[in-house]
């Protein structure tokens, strides 16, 4: 661009608003820096998909993984070999708190107990969790119930006292037991 235009370019610039050129200029940002984003995500979510199958749990292949991640997650699925571990609950803790649509997660039949639980309700917040026939005890379902989220537990297997189904009453938690 030759100094004549350049400067006419430069003029007309003046001549708009100062209000619509700030607009312009985080309009132009915001073009160049959301695809970068995105591919971050996306790079983020592989990671964190992979940790969730590294620990025994799986996404359905119909839940597609979008920019926010899935909203169900499943572990201890019929042939996976692969079983979670109270050991890993900060790794397991930590990849499931970036899925920030999840809504629901089935641990039915693992053998998780209430350092997980604890540690799950202090990173995530899930509407829905299901226990059924885990060793989760009074401790991980009091932690569950006092974080705020948690709307609906599936308890089938579970020794519980009646002081924690009371805590659940109180609390206007749904569960099945």
């Amino acid at each position: 661009m030759n100094t004549r235009n350049w400067n006419h370019f430069r003029r007309s610039l003046i001549s708009i608003p100062k209000i619509v050129r700030r607009a312009l200029w985080i309009c132009a940002c915001i073009v160049i820096l959301l695809p970068m984003m995105v591919v971050c995500r996306h790079v983020n979510l592989k990671t964190v998909v992979s940790t969730i199958e590294q620990n025994g749990g799986a996404i359905s292949d119909d839940e597609a993984i979008y920019f926010w991640g899935p909203s169900s997650v499943t572990f201890n699925l019929p042939g996976n070999r692969v079983i979670p571990a109270d050991v890993n609950a900060k790794q397991i803790c930590q990849a499931l708190s970036d899925f920030h649509h999840l809504d629901r997660i089935d641990f039915t039949g693992t053998p998780l107990s209430d350092p997980f639980f604890v540690e799950l309700s202090q990173r995530c917040r899930i509407p829905m969790i299901q226990l059924r026939h885990t060793r989760c005890g009074d401790q991980g379902v009091q932690a569950l119930a006092n974080n705020g989220a948690t709307k609906e537990l599936s308890l089938e297997g579970l020794l519980l006292s009646d002081e924690t189904l009371s805590l659940l009453d109180r609390k206007g938690i749904r569960y099945t037991k």
